[in-house]
């Protein structure tokens, strides 16, 4: 009997199966890998929304648990995910370095914002009302988390790579049939995959598609994490990370030529090196109507529940939303309201017996 089966292979995927398997659980994971957003993610965390200089929702409790988690799987492959690095927000005017000085001054935000307008010493790097700093912040390399996280599973025999098929779901008393597994609870983390979900199809999954480059400059020396209306990388080797686009439309996973241009425009506003494209990438954003995660047991399906909806927060919001669904399930410690798909009064949710 096994006490989890897990869909999907992203970041709440992964830490989910993380916490599992910290308190000796026996789970089972089921991937596709159809859904990639976590793959493609920029990895950039700050605790603060740059564009409406607010801070996110528990920035410093899920911050604190991040570094936790993080540090935890570093030790555990023993390889390095995690990249401390401060933040420099680009000022496009006075008005915006005016709404950094009043942001900065905001109780919830002074330990998180630099008061100072910063200059950056780089020749390459465009910018006439220079940076805000933004502390507690940095990236984390999830490619090479998830590689790592794969191989464990795979290692462990704990990962199918195949297509989960709801229709082989059957209630059996106390646990859960699928196919000849049974177990204690299903919790499904596909994304934007979601939407194929018989169970959960009727959530208000919107998603948003992301296209990232990847570039090599050669000239521009560049060591800090930038964010404009783009955000720039530091890799090795010269090359950077750069995105991200958002589009609402197009739901496709192909990369675009107008994405890449968008990219390239504001590229061409940030740095005046040149620089030739060696990547070019494109995913779904699990985001949600009202951008908030879905978090929670169905109503009317017991033991069948959903960790989804993280949208371009995954980095930092999953080692937390899988602490709280956890001990929801384990020791039914309620859900916050803010994340728990109760919130979400008017779904009319169906049964698909």
């Amino acid at each position: 009997m096994l006490d989890y089966i897990i869909i999907g292979s992203g970041l709440a995927s992964s830490a989910f199966v993380e916490k599992a398997l910290e308190n000796q659980k026996k789970i089972l994971v089921f991937s596709d890998f159809s859904q990639l957003s976590s793959m493609v993610a920029g990895g950039l965390y700050n605790p603060v929304i740059l564009k409406r200089f607010t801070p996110t929702y528990e920035a410093k409790k899920q911050t604190l648990k991040m570094y936790a988690f993080y540090k935890k799987v570093e030790k555990k492959y023993n390889d390095k995910f995690i990249f401390k690095n401060y933040i420099y927000r680009k000022f496009s005017n006075i008005e915006e370095q005016n709404n950094w000085f009043f942001a900065s001054d905001k109780l919830l935000l002074k330990e998180f914002l630099d008061a100072k307008v910063h200059q950056i010493d780089n020749n390459f790097l465009l910018s006439n009302y220079g940076f805000g700093k933004v502390n507690d912040s940095g990236w984390v390399d999830v490619k090479k988390y998830l590689a790592n996280f794969e191989n464990y599973l795979l290692a462990h025999q704990l990962l199918l790579k195949e297509k989960f098929d709801y229709q082989e779901i059957k209630k059996e008393d106390d646990y859960w049939l699928y196919q000849t597994y049974k177990t204690r609870n299903i919790v499904f983390c596909e994304g934007y995959g979601v939407l194929n979900n018989p169970y959960f199809k009727q959530l208000p999954m919107i998603g948003t598609k992301g296209e990232l480059i990847t570039i090599k400059a050669e000239k521009l020396k560049l060591d800090k994490l930038i964010k404009s209306n783009i955000f720039i990388i530091p890799l090795e080797n010269d090359l950077y990370k750069i995105g991200a686009t958002y589009e609402w439309d197009d739901k496709t996973k192909s990369p675009t030529e107008k994405g890449k241009l968008e990219l390239i425009e504001e590229i061409k506003k940030t740095i005046n090196c040149p620089f030739d494209i060696i990547d070019h990438q494109a995913e779904i954003r699990p985001t949600t109507k009202d951008r908030k995660p879905f978090v929670g047991e169905h109503p009317l399906y017991k033991n069948l529940y959903i960790l989804n909806g993280l949208g371009t927060r995954g980095v930092v919001q999953a080692p937390d939303l899988a602490d709280d669904l956890y001990t929801f399930i384990e020791n039914g410690t309620p859900l916050p309201i803010e994340i728990d798909i109760k919130r979400l009064r008017k779904i009319d949710w169906q049964s698909i017996d």
